[in-house]
């Protein structure tokens, strides 16, 4: 079955990218598509119209102002939040501009229009400048995917969905250190260092102290399998492959190197046998150099003898114009949009999803999974409150447990499990929570 929708001419492009990824999320089994509405003097009643006036169905908002990366304004609506000045009235399917919301934020319009003027967020949610009212750790697309699949199931019930999926949770982890080596010790005494500023006591000035003068294993392997097969899940290795040298890579990067270290290869493959997936982890400047990150690509594949279809770019670096583009031609999957200084979702959504090429007018053709949560949110970022970001992650798992059709990642560096940092036990209780009654 097909169900249409008639809008106008500028709209249908982005539409059409909205409502596919509806479809395919929501598990819809009917494909929906977008035409352009020419004044037709009959409407069909098995059609939806998004149009300007009183001829819609579902509320089209004005879009001068709406989608400027400075001034917005959010409001809050029900469980989710929608831009001021996309509500309409109850005259419609919907008394708000559904459609555009979902829009500006699962294709990130906001941080493409931020770097169109020269800003770069560096994956950190403060650079984009978003209204401090404004909640990243709620999934708004998935609320109004939800809230349109209602919708459809009261007004058009030919048009079937099929049940909806469990949560998937992906485990992952950045392969970043498996030894103490002084870059790291220098990097991570001087982030010990920047919390103790910021709130000084003699609890934190013992950690910093105790970090450089301590030794400590860091091949942790084992541990991750033992943590993950008892709760009966299998997590992602994302792997640095080292092809560029100097002292910047020295400094950013990884030191270990998968052509020189057998030990390491012989133990990704075993894992690999055993369930556990293996990614790539970008050096720090492949984000924006294709030759670079096609040769990490390929040196990994050789070591390993398998094709590596999954990335995550070291940092969560990440550029809008160049970015995505490499992706595409080199992984069907990539987990690198998320925040580095917060947990929550990047772009506001809590399932595997294609971004969305601004520049062509077309989504890309690779996926996207999005990480929701990762260690250093809580443990370095937000150092002192602690508690307050692992009870902020468990209400991230609920929500999506609750939302089902939901596939998100959790991320935790395969160091932190080390008496140097003592990470893991937030982990653990992030998992457990997933497994316990899954709904």
């Amino acid at each position: 079955m097909k169900l249409f929708v008639y809008t106008e001419k500028d709209n249908l492009p982005w539409l059409q990218y909205i409502l596919d990824e509806f479809c395919r999320i929501e598990r819809a089994i009917f494909s929906i598509k977008v035409k352009c509405y020419n004044d037709q003097p009959e409407r069909d009643s098995e059609s939806l119209y998004y149009l300007k006036g009183n001829k819609s169905d579902v509320f089209q908002s004005t879009k001068n102002d709406l989608s400027l990366p400075y001034n917005l304004k959010i409001i809050d609506f029900k469980e989710f939040q929608i831009l001021d000045g996309t509500l309409g009235h109850s005259n419609y399917w919907m008394e708000y501009d559904l459609f555009w919301n979902a829009f500006f934020y699962l294709s990130r319009l906001h941080e493409f229009q931020l770097s169109q003027q020269g800003v770069q967020t560096k994956s950190y949610s403060f650079r984009t400048k978003m209204p401090k009212n404004f909640n990243w750790k709620i999934p708004h697309v998935n609320f109004l995917f939800k809230e349109f699949k209602s919708q459809i199931k009261l007004r058009l019930p030919e048009f079937k969905f099929k049940k909806d999926e469990k949560a998937i949770l992906e485990l992952s982890h950045d392969l970043d250190y498996i030894e103490k080596t002084p870059v790291l010790i220098l990097k991570q005494t001087a982030f010990n260092g920047f919390n103790f500023l910021k709130s000084p006591d003699l609890k934190s000035l013992s950690k910093a102290i105790k970090f450089i003068f301590s030794k400590s294993n860091y091949w942790n392997f084992d541990y991750w399998q033992d943590v993950e097969n008892e709760y009966q899940l299998k997590s992602i290795f994302y792997v640095y492959s080292k092809v560029k040298t100097g002292l910047k890579q020295t400094i950013l990067d990884p030191s270990y190197d998968v052509t020189k270290n057998k030990k390491l290869i012989d133990k990704l493959l075993e894992i690999q046998k055993e369930g556990w997936q293996i990614g790539l982890h970008g050096s720090f400047y492949s984000y924006n150099d294709f030759d670079l990150l096609e040769a990490e690509k390929n040196q990994l594949e050789q070591q390993l003898q398998f094709e590596i279809t999954k990335n995550r770019q070291h940092w969560l670096n990440y550029h809008e114009m160049s970015t995505p583009e490499l992706h595409q031609k080199l992984f069907e999957v990539d987990s690198t949009l998320g925040w580095n200084d917060s947990i929550g979702f990047r772009a506001s959504v809590a399932s595997k999803y294609r971004p969305f090429n601004h520049v062509e007018n077309k989504p890309f053709q690779y996926y996207i999974i999005p990480q929701a949560v990762m260690d250093s949110n809580i443990y370095d970022y937000g150092y002192g409150k602690e508690r307050e970001k692992i009870l902020d992650g468990i209400e991230i798992i609920n929500t999506c447990k609750k939302l089902k059709n939901t596939e998100f990642s959790i991320s935790w560096h395969s160091r932190t499990s080390s008496k140097d940092y003592n990470w893991s036990p937030g982990y653990v209780e992030l998992i457990k929570i997933f497994s316990k009654a899954k709904l």
